[in-house]
């Protein structure tokens, strides 16, 4: 089975002061459907697609002494 998919990240520094600042980041997986074709001899056969995505967030204090 090939599966694959686009990532796409953006991110961000906010900073206030020299010693501070403020990190951001948001990142969004596009990943192609995959097939299920599973097949039991005590419950039968489940065909079909599976759909999935993934959205993470980062987010990071500094502060530099």
């Amino acid at each position: 089975m090939n599966s694959s998919g686009t990532l796409v990240g953006i991110g961000a520094i906010y900073r206030p002061s020299q010693s501070f600042s403020l990190d951001l980041a948001y990142s969004h997986v596009f990943a192609e459907d995959s097939p299920i074709n599973q097949s039991s001899t005590t419950t039968g056969t489940v065909r079909g697609e599976f759909e999935s995505s993934v959205d993470v967030v980062g987010l990071q204090l500094n502060w530099q002494f």
